[in-house]
């Protein structure tokens, strides 16, 4: 008896031959953009040769990318990163300094360096940057909104070889605030 099902070795191959191709079409969706202080947003293309000015600016990208902060002092709105865009388990959000310490994300005594408050933001990797000068708020924020639901929180954030320091005059805060995120480090 002849079974009515495809037996035919190809056509039971296809579904993962496809999802192969899909998987790399996907990854190999993933650029590097370059930011620095003597960018521009308006000339700029985000290679090395023409960076642009601002991360918010770059962070429009999308998520999943590279994001190399230049050599410099970020001491200007949209020079910090803030609520920069999620990535996933396969391709996370990356935002490097090109060469550790030398990327200095000044708040000019207004701001954090680092300020992520967007309930569900995930899978971010922040590397090799210098925090300065927050003023009386924390060099890093990462905080979830009040009365976000466990499985909405702020995860998988890692911050590694970045250091920070606060400037506060007035009062005694936190360098680092954070507060209802999960599996984060």
């Amino acid at each position: 008896m002849k079974s009515r099902y495809a037996t035919n070795p190809a056509i039971l191959c296809w579904p993962l031959f496809a999802a192969f191709f899909m998987l790399n079409a996907t990854q190999s969706l993933a650029a590097t953009y370059y930011i620095s202080p003597t960018g521009s947003n308006v000339l700029g293309n985000g290679t090395t040769q023409s960076p642009y000015y601002t991360l918010s600016h770059a962070f429009s990208k999308g998520g999943g990318h590279t994001y190399i902060l230049k050599d410099g002092l970020y001491n200007y709105e949209g020079g910090t990163i803030t609520n920069p865009p999620s990535g996933s388990t396969t391709s996370p959000t990356m935002i490097q300094a090109e060469r550790d310490g030398k990327a200095v994300i000044d708040g000019a005594g207004v701001r954090s360096g680092i300020d992520i408050r967007q309930a569900g933001t995930h899978h971010i990797v922040i590397e090799g940057l210098r925090l300065q000068n927050s003023g009386e708020g924390p060099a890093v924020s990462i905080q979830s909104p009040d009365a976000t639901s466990l499985t909405n929180q702020i995860n998988n954030i890692t911050i590694r070889r970045t250091g920070a320091f606060g400037s506060a005059v007035n009062t005694n805060n936190n360098v680092w605030s954070l507060a209802r995120i999960r599996d984060s480090l």
